[in-house]
């Protein structure tokens, strides 16, 4: 960190932020996700530390993580939640029960057993539904909870799990914008090999988790208007429909910037793809900035060493045991280039490893050019 120059701090559109995939479910032992989301929040509240002005955060699935957040974040920050709730399944999560139901009657033959649950999962989405908040309420998933009332009271997953949160003493205002999980068209999930636990978590991918976007405004103390993008995009690569989550990210935007002239705009989060994707040549000649590839070192977030990576490396088309690029920030300004710094945090460098994924530590400072424009003036029809 200190091959960075330090920047001057009085620019009027400055501002930093933190991206990070916080990996909101337990790994290892029971109290492993409590103690991790101490160590996020204690680092970013550390009155000794440069808070963020904006944090972007991906996986804050379980209501604990939430609670956990706001309770760890909330003197300092204003927390902006995705909180989509919506627990009746689209019509394409009935594919996979019915597949599922057949598997059923493959391996247990004889009925009324067989045909019980087949019933149950061709015909009811939600049987698995209730049988996830079951077992959370009776804490067989080891979450760390004391209450399991409370739990079942709460239990409500965030299927996009996305979070924007900004800093109140240096923030002047926020809005919530946007939320969207993406549609089924868009959604993407790689479909899984024939056998029972990749059948079953294709169904759970498609019920209860989104792959999505949500979106926030701020207002910063030189007046200067902020628009933040948090992405989640979908796993597998090659994957065609990660580039049409961006181009749905960008229509979106621009729709935004039509009712507001923001001064920059940020696309910070979890792309689940290596660099070469194509989803990121969209970004590229629509002029975003990459900030890591720009103004950073173009560090891997997604480490073979990480002892918190459990998924393959061929997850992301990439060889087993070797580290990429997954985690980006982009940025794009109206009226002034874009510079700043952008290097890793949370990485056993700068920062206690806390999750699967490297932080993405960010600031973000705008020279004035000859004539302000739009910050999408110059992005034109995708097709």
């Amino acid at each position: 960190m200190d091959e960075f120059p330090l920047l001057p701090s009085n620019s009027p559109l400055s501002y930093s932020l933190l991206n990070l995939n916080i990996l909101g479910e337990p790994r290892g032992d029971s109290a492993n996700l409590e103690k991790r989301l101490k160590v996020i929040t204690n680092s970013i509240t550390n009155p000794l530390h440069d808070q963020p002005d904006i944090l972007c955060f991906q996986e804050a699935f379980l209501p604990y993580t939430r609670d956990a957040l706001s309770s760890g974040l909330s003197n300092d920050y204003t927390l902006h939640f995705a909180r989509q709730h919506n627990p009746i399944p689209p019509l394409a999560s009935f594919l996979p029960c019915v597949l599922l139901a057949t598997l059923f009657y493959l391996i247990f033959p004889t009925p009324p057993r067989s045909t019980t649950l087949a019933v149950l999962m061709t015909t009811s989405p939600l049987f698995l539904f209730v049988l996830i908040r079951v077992a959370f309420a009776f804490n067989v998933l080891n979450l760390p909870y004391s209450k399991p009332v409370s739990l079942l009271a709460k239990s409500r997953l965030d299927f996009m799990g996305t979070v924007i949160a900004f800093k109140k003493s240096s923030i002047k205002s926020s809005t919530l914008l946007h939320t969207e999980g993406f549609s089924h068209s868009l959604r993407g999930y790689p479909l899984p090999p024939l056998n029972p636990s990749s059948l079953l978590i294709y169904f759970i991918q498609h019920t209860f988790f989104r792959p999505g976007f949500l979106i926030s405004s701020c207002t910063l103390p030189s007046s200067r208007k902020v628009l933040v993008c948090n992405v989640h995009l979908v796993l597998g690569y090659p994957n065609p429909s990660r580039r049409l989550q961006v181009k749905r990210v960008l229509d979106v935007i621009r729709s935004l910037q039509d009712d507001c002239c923001y001064d920059s705009v940020v696309i910070s989060g979890d792309f689940n793809a290596p660099t070469c994707d194509e989803a990121f040549r969209i970004l590229e000649d629509e002029g975003w900035v990459d900030m890591s590839l720009k103004h950073g070192k173009k560090q891997p977030t997604w480490v073979k060493k990480n002892e918190l990576c459990e998924f393959e490396a061929d997850e992301f088309g990439l060889n087993r045991g070797s580290s990429e690029r997954i985690d980006f920030c982009f940025v794009k300004n109206a009226g002034s280039d874009v510079n700043g710094r952008c290097w890793n945090v949370f990485d056993g460098i700068e920062g206690e490893i806390c999750s699967d994924h490297y932080g993405l530590r960010v600031e973000v400072n705008g020279t004035e050019t000859k004539s302000p424009k739009s910050v999408i003036d110059h992005i034109t029809d995708l097709t």
